[in-house]
């Protein structure tokens, strides 16, 4: 898969979806119910134990997800997760060697920013989309200040959002966001309806 084509997918559907859970099993049965309602986007962060392995596991189960590595710290955690099977990389800060990794090997990298300079260096290293991080930190109306200097900035927010506030952040201008325990968390079938949701909403917005 070509680097603009994930950039499409994650246009299209809007939502990306953060799977943090204790176990492999779990992790599978909680790709599987994102699926089950409509959203094919997720990110394993490499913070879980044996995250390569699950990201194998579910790049392999689940080959009509587009999967992606979150919580990228270095260059060669981003390598391991790119062998591994993700498809785009998710940083909570900027570092510059990750998004060279990325470039290396044609993988997004979505580095998390929280200020202008941040977003400078990361447009600069050739990113075009950045996670604005944490997102609970800003409201909706940050999308137009940020993208008033930097036009061709791509914003996902991360943290904090769900149901509650994609609408808004989405009608702002967001390009995707990132929804974590708000949408990952309980039963599968939970997480299956809540997928089917904010799938709508995201629709709609």
């Amino acid at each position: 898969m070509k680097a603009i084509d994930v950039y499409e997918q994650i246009a299209r559907e809007k939502v990306i979806a953060i799977v943090r859970r204790e176990s492999g099993q779990e992790v599978s049965a909680v790709c599987r119910a994102l699926v089950a309602g409509g959203l094919h986007v997720m990110e394993l962060p490499l913070t879980m134990e044996r995250a390569h392995r699950r990201l194998e596991a579910v790049a392999d189960a689940l080959p009509e997800a587009l999967l992606g590595a979150g919580s990228v710290l270095d260059a060669e955690s981003a390598r391991i997760a790119i062998l591994s099977g993700a498809k785009f990389l998710v940083t909570p800060a900027f570092d510059a060697d990750v998004v060279k990794m990325g470039n290396r090997y044609g993988v997004p990298v979505f580095p998390g920013v929280h200020s202008p300079t941040e977003a400078v260096r990361a447009l600069e290293c050739g990113c075009m989309a950045v996670k604005l991080f944490p997102a609970s930190e800003f409201t909706p109306a940050a999308i137009g200040a940020w993208k008033t200097p930097f036009p061709n900035l791509e914003l996902i927010p991360t943290g904090g959002v769900g149901e509650q506030n994609a609408a808004q952040w989405l009608r702002a201008g967001a390009f995707a966001l990132g929804v974590g325990g708000a949408l990952c968390s309980g039963s599968a079938e939970e997480v299956r309806a809540k997928a089917a949701r904010l799938k709508t909403i995201a629709g709609e917005a």
